[in-house]
This record gives C-alpha cells, sequence and structure tokens, in this order.
C-alpha cells in the first residue's frame, strides 16, 4: 500500500476510534425524504436478500 494511503487510512481509523465520527447528521433524510434506519433493521427486512 503506498504511503500516503497508509497515512489516511491510519487518520480515518484514529478519529473513528478516539469518538471523532461518531456524530449523526440529517443527510439520509435530506437526500431520501426518509427515516434513516438501522443497518440491523435493514439486513432482517431485506434477509431474503441474504439467504441462499
Amino acid at each position: 500500500m503506498p504511503w500516503e494511503m497508509v497515512a489516511v487510512t491510519t487518520a480515518i481509523y484514529t478519529a473513528a476510534r478516539r469518538g471523532k465520527a461518531a456524530g449523526l447528521t440529517n443527510d439520509v433524510r435530506q437526500v431520501t425524504g426518509r427515516e434513516p434506519t438501522s443497518f440491523e433493521k435493514f439486513t432482517v427486512r431485506h434477509a431474503n436478500l441474504w439467504r441462499p
């Protein structure tokens, strides 16, 4: 992996581990017009797509 990519990846993971990426935005609602949902609810709702 190139050094630049290592630096960017390290910065992203460091920010996340320190809780700096924990904020919520209103973007999903603004873009889709719907309330956001959790990943768990999404997978349960679309379970038929995950099962063979």
